[in-house]
């Protein structure tokens, strides 16, 4: 193998690992900061708890401003007159478990509980949305598990 030859090689390696590192950098920076890990929900007599395990993915805390959960969205077609029909999903507050603003704060690469207290119970669905209004911007995230009916229900992810 000659000289020009395992130079050539070696530019391809390096440019393969620059194309590499710049799609995990562009993924990494891509995704959502925060992530709910687990959902337990304690059930009294006359409230409820619910514990998000909230996980920050980026080097940088987030601060949530705001959290929602509700049991579904709801879909519609609308049309206006003289238009075309319009597909749009809406979160309603009657479809919510509770509507909380106040403010967390989840430090860089870590997990913290937060827990909010509603009164009043209510069934828990199979699936969960929580909506959430952080330092960095509007999340949704859907929360797919499935419920087992207890006196205190823990919600997991599979």
């Amino acid at each position: 193998m000659d000289f020009k030859t395992f130079v050539d090689i070696l530019a391809s390696l390096a440019a393969i690992v620059a194309i590499v590192s710049v799609l995990v950098g562009w993924y990494r920076s891509s995704r959502k900061p925060l992530k709910i890990v687990r959902v337990v929900v304690h059930k009294a007599p006359e409230d409820m708890t619910f514990i998000l395990v909230t996980k920050n993915r980026q080097p940088y805390p987030v601060t949530t401003k705001r959290i929602d959960c509700y049991k579904r969205k709801i879909f519609e077609v609308q049309k206006k007159v003289g238009g075309d029909p319009e597909y749009s999903e809406r979160l309603s507050s009657r479809e919510a478990l509770f509507m909380r603003k106040s403010e967390f704060e989840v430090p860089a690469n870590a997990n913290t509980d937060l827990r909010i207290k509603v009164t009043g119970t209510a069934d828990i669905p199979n699936r969960l949305l929580f909506s959430m209004d952080t330092s960095h911007g509007y999340h949704e995230c859907q929360w797919p598990s499935e419920v087992t009916h207890q006196r205190s229900l823990v919600l997991t992810h599979p």
